[in-house]
């Protein structure tokens, strides 16, 4: 037991505690868990990645301290708030790097953390975790932060003020449900909130014991798999180069689970994301040489759909995409508003190019980090950028993008291609920023979205029963319609529309092959004579349909 009130950033001795060893516990806790994490999603598709997000932010904050200038509290806490923010991505991401803002904060000009800075810095990270994200919600992880927060208060030893913020934190997380219905529709607690947790109960286990071994509590699993030992190291997780390949593609009939998989390739490449089941995985991965993984996957299952970008050209990909944009948009000589479009699926990302906006990739198979999102508002010619996130996950991230640049950046927070397609149909090159950005924010109001996927496993959700196999429908985290067959899924969403619908526009995703989508337009158009139809090759991995309705 150590009974130590003041830690340092960095120690050089083993019986010494410091910043950085309890956030290294803390990233071994959460590599551990990690799927764990990601498979507390309500919705059944494969696109859970709260754990991959929040592992993402951890590792930055642990390679930026590693790099700072001295051992002080200041320093290294300073560096650790850098790391998260460049590195977070989605909602869990980049509501976790604030604790690193409010360490930075608190600690500022301090050589040691002890129990009041702490307290401080949950009170900071509590307050700005509000803020950066557009709609707050209870009983997600901003009320386990509150939690944590309102414990922090009550102690003043060190030890036992992370014992009452762990069990704080812990009742948050199992009061989840509670809060929000779904939660316990789906027989799930918040994952982001339950993230959190594993971080303050391995940071409490290091600081007592130097030991931060433990088991996720009965309560909190929706599918309880209770872990006894961590069995990966925080050696082969790594921040995305600046260099290497950025290699994608489909694994059909893998022999090993995505646990493995993933695990064995953060062995060779960085920045890696496996999202899928059993039948079918998604692989997104950063290498210098790609065969490597292309021949990895062969060895494992069925490699296709391979898809590798070149990231040490991709800033003269982005120029020369620009350079594209400035010709199509050649009402004036130089445009003074550059619009950037983060979508994934080669049809979405030419259509979104042929309306002049730039893009980026993300979406639901990979939420970009803040400093991902910077690299590309950096090659924008202009200085005043407007961001489509076109998904609810990735808003958060391009929030915090302004605190990286001196550029003017908007955020219009579209939560749909959709959406993003109507707000950018409103640019006018004649108007100015503040202008456009009224416009494309009242647009976003004139469409409604949906999307259709087939369920992952068996669910009821709304109220609704999922079947594993069969399409659902969901509109902006609502499920609307659900049955074995996409056209009867399809006609049931369009029966659940409003009245005046008009136009309805399909996006096919590349898990329709061959002539399905024609013939499943066909057999809607014949139910919905009013209704105009228009099919459009988005591409996107990992929905069948994106359904654009105005």
């Amino acid at each position: 037991m150590c009974t130590t009130q003041k830690i340092k950033g960095r120690t050089t001795s083993d019986n010494e505690l410091s910043l950085i060893g309890m956030m290294e516990a803390a990233l071994m806790a959460l590599s551990y868990h990690e799927e764990t994490l990601n498979d507390q999603n309500v919705f059944p598709v494969p696109d859970g990645d709260t754990g991959t997000n929040m592992l993402k932010t951890l590792t930055g904050v642990l390679q930026h301290a590693d790099n700072s200038d001295d051992d002080s509290a200041s320093t290294v806490a300073k560096a650790m708030w850098q790391g998260a923010l460049r590195n977070s991505s989605g909602n869990s991401g980049v509501i976790l790097s604030q604790l690193f803002n409010g360490l930075s904060q608190s600690l500022s000009g301090k050589d040691f953390l002890d129990v009041k800075k702490f307290g401080m810095a949950l009170q900071i990270a509590n307050v700005k975790a509000y803020d950066a994200v557009s709609n707050p919600t209870e009983g997600t992880i901003l009320t386990v932060l509150k939690y944590a927060e309102n414990a922090a208060r009550e102690e003043n030893s060190f030890t036992a003020s992370l014992s009452k913020v762990s069990e704080a934190a812990l009742e948050a997380v199992a009061d989840s449900p509670n809060q929000l219905p779904i939660l316990r529709e789906a027989g799930v607690v918040d994952a982001g909130g339950l993230g959190l947790w594993i971080i303050f109960e391995a940071i409490r286990l290091y600081v007592e014991t130097s030991s931060p071994i433990m088991n996720l509590p009965d309560q909190v699993l929706a599918r309880p798999e209770v872990h006894t030992t961590w069995k990966r190291s925080v050696s082969h997780l790594q921040l995305p180069g600046a260099f290497g390949f950025c290699t994608q593609f489909l694994l059909a009939a893998p022999k090993n689970n995505i646990s493995f998989v993933r695990t064995e390739i953060a062995k060779i490449a960085e920045s890696v994301v496996v999202t899928g089941d059993s039948s079918l995985l998604k692989i997104h991965a950063h290498i210098d040489q790609p065969e490597t993984l292309i021949n990895f996957g062969n060895t494992i299952g069925n490699v296709s759909d391979i898809d590798i970008q070149n990231m040490d050209t991709q800033f003269h990909d982005y120029s020369s995409m620009w350079n594209e944009i400035v010709l199509k948009r050649s009402r004036i000589d130089s445009p003074v508003i550059s619009v950037l479009a983060i979508v994934e699926g080669k049809g979405l990302e030419q259509l979104f190019l042929d309306l002049g906006a730039g893009f980026m990739a993300g979406g639901d198979s990979y939420n970009p980090t803040v400093e991902e999102i910077f690299s590309a508002v950096s090659s924008c010619p202009t200085d005043n950028v407007v961001i489509l996130p076109n998904n609810k996950n990735i808003i958060a991230a391009a929030r915090e993008v302004h605190q990286l640049t001196t550029k003017n950046i908007e955020v219009v927070e579209t939560r749909s291609i959709p959406e993003g397609i109507c707000a950018l149909m409103e640019l006018d090159d004649t108007k100015n920023l503040i202008e456009n950005i009224l416009e494309m924010k009242k647009a976003i109001g004139e469409v409604q979205s949906a999307k259709i996927w087939q369920s992952k496993r068996d669910a009821t959700i709304n109220g609704i029963n999922v079947s594993k196999g069969h399409f659902f429908s969901m509109s902006d985290g609502t499920l609307i319609s659900a049955s074995e067959s996409i056209i009867d899924c399809l006609t049931s969403l369009l029966e659940n529309s409003t009245e005046c619908t008009e136009l309805v526009t399909l996006y096919q995703g590349d898990l329709i092959k061959g002539d399905a989508a024609s013939e499943i337009i066909s057999s809607i158009e014949i139910k919905f004579p009013q209704i105009e139809f228009e099919l459009i090759n988005g591409g996107q991995p990992m929905c069948h349909f994106v359904v654009s309705m105005e």
